[in-house]
Formats: structure tokens, sequence, C-alpha cells
């Protein structure tokens, strides 16, 4: 193979043609994997603040500060932010590790599903988020899990 797909230009492209406001489902799998690697592009570098994030029944919300890599272009220099929220529903359980000071701001580096969903075919899977020594699983019931980005 002389060449790989160019990740960063299908990511700019495909968001560029969204607009100011980027509102992001995950598919159903097994599409749910990819898009999750879109879905830790958008939030890479996002700041969440413990406190600010809900569970209503089986709804889990953060509320964030999203940097809006879909918009920035290292030759103009400039990388706005956002408020968004991150919507995950059919949540089992919420555990941060280790337990953090809930008004503390943390980053966002990366989101991903976790091998279970791919290997045990169960009927639940984490949806992990991690940073500089923090780590969010959020357990999710395989059926009928929705996660979603919305900027405000």
């Amino acid at each position: 193979m002389d060449s790989q797909p160019d990740f960063s230009k299908l990511f700019l492209e495909y968001f560029a043609q969204i607009g100011p406001r980027v509102s992001y489902v995950l598919r159903r799998p097994p599409n749910i994997v990819h898009d999750g690697v879109f879905l830790s592009s958008l939030i890479h570098d996002a700041r969440v603040v413990p406190s600010k994030c809900r569970r209503d029944g089986d709804t889990f919300t953060m509320l964030i500060d999203r940097d809006k890599w879909e918009e920035y272009r290292s030759e103009e220099g400039n990388l706005d932010s956002c408020p968004s929220s991150l919507v995950v529903t059919a949540v089992e359980n919420v555990e941060w590790s280790p337990q953090t000071d809930p008004d503390e701001e943390l980053w966002i580096d990366y989101l991903w599903i976790d091998e279970s969903f791919r290997y045990h075919n169960g009927e639940t899977f984490g949806v992990i988020l991690a940073g500089d020594g923090w780590r969010l699983i959020i357990t999710v019931r395989t059926d009928d899990v929705t996660l979603k980005l919305e900027d405000e």
C-alpha cells in the first residue's frame, strides 16, 4: 500500500459541511466503534467539571467546553471553543476513577468503546472517557444505547 487514508482530511471535510454547530450521534453497531473515533476527536481537550454532570434515570449528561478541532487550521492558528453536551442513554452505571474533586476541571484526552463490546457480545459494555490521571466508565446496555454530542 503506497498511502494511508488521511484521517485529518476526512474529519475536516466531513465536519466542514455541518456548519458552526455540531450535532453528532453515534450509529448503531457495528458502526458505533468507528463513529467513536470521530467523537473522540470532536471532544479531545474538552473540559468537564464532574459536578456539572447529571444522571437522570438511565440518561447521563456531561456539560463540556469543547475545542472546535473541526474548524482548526494550523496556518490560521485559531482554536475556538463552545459549550456542548454529551448525552449517553441506556446507562446502567457511572464510575469515576479515581474519585475526583467534583469541582475540579478535567481535560478529556480520549473516548473509546471498551473491548467487551467487540469480543464478548454481552448485554452491556463500557464507554470510557479518560484524561491525565482520571477515567470515567459509563456502562451501557448494548441494545438501546445512544451517544450524542450537541453544541449549544
